[in-house]
This record gives structure tokens, C-alpha cells and sequence, in this order.
């Protein structure tokens, strides 16, 4: 922001109200505490660790930072924008991925219009799920995903699985002037998985934290959300692989109890 402000600033929270207010009139309560402690964290730059319930709106991590980073002049001059904003959301399964492109997603992009993630469509934000089948389909179309990724101007916000971050093309991604200039934050989905998975079957999810500190710009926020993860040494063993310590982030936490869930017999 302005020197000597934070997005956490009266200013800062206003201004994160009057996006919201102009461009998702449909969220008519605007965003609550556990969103806004989220996105404003996001855009000051700080790491968090979110642990709240499904359905508590996780997913304004991935859309608001990347709505005002589009409109800047809506917001008036002095706060820091991105030329190209863009976001990286690490996910487990490639049902999730569809779904989070489907939330942020609005229109067709070339032929792989059926691999676009759809979450984001009714927020006018471009996404793509980076998985087996749209490398399969670029390549057959000619399309090179990585310079595409990298020149952040086609989508906005990249889903993709932790194997794939092994490939050569997220190094040479994660080294683009143009894409270290532009990112705005890297987000674990499911972080539980880390521990679950990590150690296991699922390798690549216990090395995302090495990547994303290695590779990624030290002034960007890394984000890790879940509904799933238990207090005391599943928290710290996450906390440890993700590099969190001491007072290095933030720990958003809310119950994930929904008392207005019955199940009946």
C-alpha cells in the first residue's frame, strides 16, 4: 500500500470492502472475519495456515487478491498492484482442480475449454488446471503451457498437482523474470494431505514445501488451507514441512463443526 500502510490498515479493509461491494454484488454480506483476516493477510505478504470449516469460503484466497490486482484504477493511486496478477494453487486430485477453475472460470480458452477449472467462472477469472490431460491435449494443439504460464497473461490463477511441480517447465516458470514479477501468492489446498499422503504414497506432497521456498519470490504470501487438520503434531508436522515457525505466519483456526448438519438413522 501507501508507505507506512498495510492492507490490514482501516484503508486496506475498506478498500478490500469496496472491491467486494463493486464486483461480487451476489456476496450481499460482503466477506467475514475468517475471509478477511485470509485476503488481507494474502496481500500484506504473510504466510497463513487456515483451518476452517468446508463451505467457510476458503476459495476468496484464490479470487479477491487477484479481482483488485485487475482493477487498480477503480481504487484510487498508492497501492501496490501487479501488471499481470497470478496465483498457484497446489491440489491434490484433479477433481479438485476442476472444481476451483470451475468457481473462477468465464469462457472458453482454445481447445482445452474442457479442462478450464470452473469454481471461479461466476467471478470473471481465468483458470487452468496444469494435470496429464490438458499437457496431453496442448501438445497435440502445439501449445507451450509453460511460456503461456509464464508470460501471465492468459489465466490468472494455475491449479496443479505436486508431481507435477517436478517437471523441468515449472523450473523454468518459477524462473521467469515476468512470472516472479507478477505472482501474487502459492496456495497448498488440502495442507492435510502433506502428512497424510507425504509420507506414503504420495511422495512429491512432503517435497511442496522445499519447492515453493526454493523457487518461489520470499515477498509472496504462501498459503495453506484445509478443513482437516488436527491441533498439536499433525499442525506442527505441516507447520514444519511448509517452513511455518515461530512467528514467520499466521494461524487463522475456527472449529469445523457444523451444528446445522444432522445425520439421522
Amino acid at each position: 500500500m501507501a508507505p507506512g500502510h498495510r492492507w490490514q490498515d482501516p484503508v486496506g479493509l475498506e478498500t478490500i470492502n469496496m472491491i467486494v461491494r463493486k464486483l461480487i454484488p451476489t456476496w450481499t454480506n460482503g466477506l467475514h472475519a475468517v475471509q478477511l483476516e485470509l485476503v488481507l493477510s494474502i496481500l500484506d505478504g504473510i504466510d497463513v495456515l487456515c483451518c476452517t470449516a468446508t463451505g467457510d469460503g476458503k476459495s476468496a484466497a484464490f479470487s479477491i487478491p487477484i479481482l483488485y490486482n485487475e482493477h487498480p484504477e477503480a481504487y484510487g493511486a498508492g497501492l501496490p498492484t501487479r501488471a499481470r496478477p497470478i496465483g498457484v494453487v497446489i491440489t491434490p486430485t484433479k477433481a479438485l482442480a476442476d472444481n476451483i477453475v470451475c468457481l473462477l472460470h468465464v469462457s472458453a480458452i482454445g481447445p482445452l475449454m474442457a479442462f478450464e477449472v470452473h469454481e471461479l467462472s461466476n467471478l470473471h477469472i481465468s483458470a487452468f488446471s496444469y494435470c496429464k490431460e490438458t499437457l496431453s491435449e496442448a501438445r497435440k494443439a502445439g501449445i507451450r503451457l509453460a511460456a503461456e504460464i509464464q508470460e501471465c497473461q492468459k489465466w490468472q490463477v494455475i491449479c496443479v498437482d505436486p508431481e507435477h511441480l517436478r517437471d523441468k517447465e515449472w523450473r523454468q516458470i518459477t524462473e521467469s523474470p515476468t512470472f516472479r514479477a507478477n505472482v501474487l501468492f502459492a496456495c497448498v489446498d488440502e495442507v492435510h494431505l502433506v502428512n497424510e499422503w507425504g509420507l506414503s504414497f504420495r511422495l512429491a506432497f512432503a517435497a511442496i514445501g522445499t519447492f515453493l521456498r526454493g523457487r518461489f519470490p520470499t515477498s509472496i504470501s504462501l498459503v495453506s488451507l484445509t478443513a482437516m487438520l488436527e491441533s498439536g503434531s499433525p499442525t506442527i508436522s505441516v507447520c514444519k514441512s511448509l517452513g511455518f515457525f515461530g512467528g514467520n505466519f499466521r494461524l487463522i483456526q475456527r472449529s469445523n463443526e457444523r451444528p446445522n448438519t444432522q445425520f439421522g438413522i
